[in-house]
């Protein structure tokens, strides 16, 4: 039985391999490696799933700017699941838990490349229509998932990597940020929990994960939509 557990640096080869066998040799060339190309990911979103010493899925996000507004946002993938395990929920686990804990650290915005068929069960909808664009991607292969309420309203363009802007700081962590601002009344907004996220540090496993087949939730008790049993027939879960 496979384990959702937070990425160490002892992954790191275990990992490259997987991706290869996901994705190919090729993978690097892809529209979407520009932005994590010297470019850490963030380790609080970095997640494994481990059936014994042998690794079944990986996710990681990025940091990305969106537009000339710059607006801060998070860039999901790569997600890849061992072929041979494919069926088993493990990419669905890695997506639920890493969008959960995304919102609860208060990231507004996550953007993916991917095909159609498999990320609509988490929220996402296409980008295009919303005005976002990835360079030398194409427009339908491009998905959006908001945190947070109007996290679409005042966000568009393309996408920019993070390593570009100077003088910013790529760990800059958007709950500080948000702890900072105040509404439009002048109350200052109210960080997550403190338990919360320290509960989504904990091991998953299919049998203990809240919410795999239904509706997911988290361990906060958060709806994160419905999720199909199995993904939409003929989809796969890896995403670059």
């Amino acid at each position: 039985m496979y384990k959702i557990l937070r990425e160490r640096p002892a992954d790191a080869g275990d990992i490259e391999q997987l991706l290869d066998l996901a994705f190919g040799p090729n993978r690097l060339a892809k529209a979407s490696y520009q932005y994590r190309d010297g470019v850490p990911p963030i380790p609080a979103l970095s997640w494994i799933a481990r059936d014994g010493a042998k690794l079944v899925g990986t996710l990681r996000y990025w940091p990305i700017l969106v537009g000339a507004a710059e607006t801060p946002a998070l860039l999901l993938g790569p997600l890849a699941v061992d072929p041979t395990r494919r069926g088993e929920g493990i990419g669905r686990m890695l997506v639920a838990r890493t969008l959960d804990q995304a919102m609860l650290s208060g990231h507004r915005l996550v953007l993916l490349v991917a095909d159609p068929g498999y990320y609509e069960q988490f929220g996402c909808l296409p980008a295009a229509p919303f005005g976002f664009s990835m360079p030398n991607e194409k427009p339908e292969r491009l998905w959006v998932r908001p945190l947070a309420p109007g996290a679409l309203a005042s966000v568009t363009g393309a996408i920019q990597p993070r390593r570009l802007v100077r003088g910013r700081s790529m760990s800059r962590r958007p709950a500080a940020a948000a702890r900072r601002a105040t509404t439009a009344r002048g109350r200052r907004l109210t960080p997550p929990p403190r338990t919360d996220l320290r509960r989504l540090m904990m091991p998953l496993t299919p049998a203990s994960a809240p919410g795999v087949k239904g509706r997911a939730q988290s361990r906060s008790g958060r709806s994160l939509g419905m999720l199909k049993p199995n993904g939409a027939a003929g989809t796969q879960p890896n995403c670059s």
